[in-house]
């Protein structure tokens, strides 16, 4: 038996998270976000709120990690990506 568990942390206000687009695979959909803090979030043009994504823009988003107690490896990715 499988079990993959998710927790949501979302940011709420002032606080919330912003970044740049540092890379965007347009084939692929999904790219990684540079944080004021040097830290690379993973986002799928799915959680992208807008038409066009482009390398340099300016974004704020929200994170969500989960854990995989198979792997025993813990991930965050950028969920309700907006453009600046």
């Amino acid at each position: 038996l499988v079990q993959k568990f998710m927790d949501t942390v979302q940011v709420q206000g002032p606080e919330n998270p912003a970044g740049t687009v540092s890379k965007f695979f347009a084939e692929k959909n999904y790219g990684f976000i540079r944080t004021e803090n040097d830290a690379s979030i993973f986002f799928h043009k799915d959680e992208f709120d807008g038409d066009t994504v482009h390398i340099g823009q300016l974004v704020s988003f929200y994170t969500e990690s989960s854990f995989d107690n198979v792997k025993n490896e813990k991930s965050v990715k950028a969920v309700n990506v907006r453009g600046d």
